[in-house]
């Protein structure tokens, strides 16, 4: 429920914005006024009856009718005389748009140890049926589900088993021209699988994409080995020897093979961690100048959303406004839109990949004037981290300050730009957005018989969106918030056009109590780890691996970090820590 207040006309009426909100408190409460008759109760009480009294209000027009004064001359003034109340939305700092049009967005997660292909199931069924009750105009579109993963891994296990198969029979019976022998490999190859399931389930293991794609692998290395072993056996036995002899001539190979691939191989392939792959969906970020409105950042994310419609292989723009990649927080100059992508399947073009996809949208973003622009893939284990690449969090463990941490960050980005090891890098730590300084003359005040509580209460309430109490409306419980209209709160005079009562009763405007000046400031403050942080996210250039951009990034970091600021790898980055 929110109510608008109009300053001029609170003022006009001599009351403040403390007394509006109080006389709201006083009738809209709970109340629980009893029964007449119940136990202990007097001999002979015959009926106990319940008391209904309406304590809570429901609707706008009771709300309205809310009592904040009356006259000796009889005249009353309702809520309705200074402000404009309607049933709307809590928050207004995010917005949502499915292809350019206004969506409502919904995230599903599944507990642990639920089956993920049933709750898919479950929420199909549950949307078709809420459907029959949307209005006219409404629909729904799934518009991302990763449970096709697993079913696609679940089907590549059934074809892989049965490719295996249809190979083992096929390479042993015409090399060794046996039945019998081809009947090894044949049952070698069901049993690992079962046995393999079988111990999944042992040790908590779901079947998920990673765990299906082991199995995969996991079956071609069982009808190899079994191909392989049936082969040497027969041959073995061809040439005479005993079942002992072949193994111990054996040793010094596997030896050597062991010793060369950690002192030879490790040293010439680049490291890395998960590589890339293709998700089906991309995310797609803009930062507008600090201080942007929701206006114009939602005016860029329709820009962006309208070139991702058109792109070849992009099935939907999913677009939020005033939503940071930062921790996917409020902010009123950042923006998302994500970018569902069509079916594998259906996307058989070379230039129809993820990667082609990334780097054709960044060329055509760069149309785009006022904004940062990019595009990137999604991290390659769904909840770690928000983009791909990699991510480190610079800490000022030393209590430096805002300024002295931003530094590092812009040293820390210009030296990437020129490290051929990586692919560029951002940061969303941000200090210099404009801001404005409220500085009250306490002295004033105090002169003025004004309370302190009382000027900081007037602004909390005309420009800080104040929670008073709740309501209940469709079976539900809800929150009243008042707040100045939109026309009052504009421009930084606005502030001082506010007026409070000082104990005179005069109507006292905040001009003759407040000094504001501009300033800067950040926007928001993230703490990792107990410190203030600057995340900093970048990813490897073409032709170099992730553990080769992860090295540049820790060179860069010893190289360019004051004293005071030391880094923390973090998301997908941080995990990769634990599997060197």
């Amino acid at each position: 429920m929110r109510v608008w207040l109009d300053p001029q006309k609170v003022a006009q009426r001599n009351l403040t914005a403390s007394e509006i909100v109080t006389s709201i408190q006083e009738q809209n409460i709970q109340v629980a006024a009893g029964a007449v008759g119940a136990a202990p109760s007097s001999p002979g009480t015959a009926v106990q009856l319940t008391i209904n009294a309406q304590g809570r209000l429901k609707t706008v027009d009771e709300f309205r009718n809310i009592v904040l004064k009356t006259s000796p001359n009889g005249a009353v003034t309702h809520l309705r005389d200074v402000a404009r109340v309607e049933l709307s939305a809590a928050e207004y700092g995010l917005r949502a748009l499915l292809d350019n049009k206004p969506a409502v967005s919904l995230a599903i997660y599944q507990l642990p140890g639920a089956n993920a292909l049933e709750i898919s199931d479950q929420i199909r069924a549950a949307l078709k049926d809420l459907s029959a009750d949307f209005p006219p105009g409404l629909d729904y579109r799934l518009i991302y589900d990763p449970t096709r993963f697993v079913k696609s891994s679940i089907q590549a296990v059934i074809e892989t088993l049965l490719e295996a198969i249809a190979l083992v029979v096929v390479v042993v019976i015409v090399f060794l021209q046996s039945w019998r022998t081809a009947i090894i490999p044949l049952i070698a190859v069901p049993v690992s699988i079962i046995g393999t399931f079988a111990l999944l389930l042992a040790f908590g293991f779901s079947i998920n994409a990673l765990s299906l794609f082991g199995m995969v692998l996991a079956i071609g290395i069982v009808v190899d080995d079994a191909i392989v072993v049936v082969e040497n056996v027969e041959r073995n036995i061809a040439s005479g020897l005993t079942p002992r002899t072949p193994p111990q001539g054996q040793h010094a190979g596997c030896l050597c093979g062991s010793s060369g691939s950690h002192g030879g191989y490790g040293n010439v392939v680049p490291a890395g961690f998960i590589p890339m792959q293709d998700k089906e969906y991309l995310v797609t970020i803009a930062q507008l100048p600090n201080g942007a409105s929701l206006d114009r950042t939602e005016e860029v994310i329709r820009q962006m959303s309208e070139i991702v419609m058109k792109q070849p292989g992009a099935a939907h723009a999913v677009g939020f406004p005033g939503m940071s990649v930062n921790g996917f927080m409020n902010s009123s100059s950042a923006g998302i839109v994500f970018v569902p992508l069509k079916p594998l399947s259906e996307r058989t073009s070379k230039d129809e990949s993820a990667a082609a996809i990334v780097a054709s949208l960044n060329q055509k973003f760069a149309s785009i004037k006022g904004a940062y622009v990019a595009a990137f893939p999604p991290p390659p284990i769904l909840g770690l981290g928000t983009l791909g690449g990699f991510k480190m969090q610079l800490e000022d463990q030393g209590s430096l300050g805002y300024e002295e941490l931003n530094k590092a960050a812009q040293a820390f980005m210009a030296k990437a730009a020129v490290t051929p090891e990586l692919g560029g890098s951002l940061t969303n730590y941000q200090i210099n957005f404009p801001q404005l300084n409220v500085e009250l003359d306490r002295v004033k005040a105090k002169q003025l018989g004004v309370s302190v509580t009382d000027v900081f209460k007037t602004m909390q309430v005309y420009l800080g969106s104040l929670y008073v109490n709740d309501f209940n409306s469709f079976g539900r419980v809800y929150q009243v918030r008042v707040q100045a209209d939109a026309p009052f709160r504009q421009r930084a005079d606005d502030i001082l056009q506010l007026k409070t009562r000082n104990d005179r009763g005069e109507m006292v405007p905040l001009s003759s109590l407040v000094r504001i000046t501009p300033t800067y400031g950040p926007d928001m403050v993230v703490r990792y780890n107990g410190y203030t942080a600057a995340d900093i996210n970048g990813g490897p250039a073409p032709g170099y691996s992730s553990g080769q951009a992860q090295a540049a990034a820790e060179r860069i970091a010893a190289e360019v970090l004051p004293q005071g600021v030391k880094f923390e790898w973090t998301e997908l980055t941080y995990q990769k820590g634990f599997g060197r």
